[in-house]
């Protein structure tokens, strides 16, 4: 009944109630299921023959995408339409980006050939070794949404023919391109882990742990300004919410609500525990003040901390009894992957 408790708690303030946790682990920022538009330049470098700049857009498609990507696969397409595909995983600092080799070859072979021609020579590539191949994504959080810098360092030496006369050299490819994304919070789902304190006077401290799934619309039958939550034992509640003048949302707080959930938490305490002297809920309960602090991160996290002071009147054997207490929840969300 405790636990049921804390669930129906979250859901009383209309809000994935969760804050910074001094231990939690930082949260991972995914880019997976995007079709990225980047902007930047890539420099190749033949040695003994030249320098060349691309400068312009890349595409890079990170599965899965409903399309031919699956989870942890992705594709990169150029400005002129040369594309190589591979995989990718969370490393140390970043993603990493593992190409398939027989496509990053034919990719390069054709870039360089390309690059000849623009220098009115005509070129062949007969062999090419990869030496070097390093390719990764750094994502970093911005106010509305995730933005990610793709590099790449290549290097390989390569044979082949410039107007009919041999050549054997090596060539270095820099690759480096930024975007971002929008991510909006309306339509988001959440899962949060939240922790709760209970602190009565003259009664011993309450704390509990729970999970919930939170839904902001619209989505499914939800509409914009509208929410709903689940805990995990199958606990319901929606509601409203709304945006201010700085596009930060505002979550209703329902005192009745309030007042319901601290009559059931504190009916099972009464169970739980006979020796408390409780025989029924509080007849009359107050609330005096209440503090919210919470901060969005959309795409990666949420955080948040609620705080209500409260007066309460319990029912007793021996007659009313006045007391007063807190109610305190913490917690940490990520979006639903």
């Amino acid at each position: 009944m405790r636990k049921r408790c804390v669930y129906l708690l979250a859901f009383l303030f209309g809000f994935s109630l969760f804050a910074n946790v001094a231990d939690a682990a930082k949260p991972v920022i995914q880019i997976k299921g995007i079709d990225w538009t980047l902007s930047g330049k890539t420099g190749v470098t033949v040695a003994k023959m030249g320098k060349s700049k691309i400068e312009g857009d890349i595409q890079l498609l990170i599965g899965p995408n409903g399309g031919d990507l699956d989870e942890g696969e992705f594709k990169f397409i150029d400005g002129e339409g040369g594309s190589f595909t591979g995989t990718f995983d969370l490393g140390k600092q970043g993603y990493e980006f593992t190409p398939d080799s027989d496509e990053l070859k034919a990719y390069l072979g054709d870039l360089l050939v390309a690059l000849a021609a623009a220098e009115q020579v005509q070129a062949t590539v007969t062999t090419l070794d990869l030496r070097l191949v390093k390719m990764s994504v750094k994502p970093k959080p911005t106010k509305t949404g995730i933005a990610i810098t793709w590099s790449a360092n290549i290097k390989a030496s390569i044979a082949g023919t410039a107007d009919g006369e041999p050549y054997q050299t090596n060539v270095s490819i820099i690759m480096k391109h930024s975007g971002e994304i929008v991510i909006p919070l309306a339509g988001s789902t959440w899962q949060i882990e939240t922790a709760l304190q209970i602190t009565t006077k003259s009664m011993p401290k309450q704390k509990d742990t729970g999970t919930m799934a939170m839904s902001l619309g619209p989505q499914g039958d939800l509409v914009d300004g509208e929410y709903e939550a689940l805990g995990d034992e199958g606990e319901y509640f929606s509601g409203t919410y709304s945006a201010d003048a700085k596009g930060k949302l505002l979550f209703q707080l329902n005192e009745a609500q309030v007042e319901g959930f601290l009559n059931a938490m504190y009916l099972a305490q009464a169970q739980a525990d006979p020796q408390s002297g409780i025989t029924g809920v509080a007849t009359d309960i107050i609330t005096k003040k209440t503090k919210m602090k919470f901060s969005f991160q959309p795409g990666i996290s949420m955080s948040m901390s609620i705080k209500v002071s409260y007066n309460i009147i319990f029912t007793t054997p021996g007659g009313p009894v006045e007391s007063s207490g807190t109610l305190s929840v913490k917690g940490d969300g990520v979006p639903e992957s």
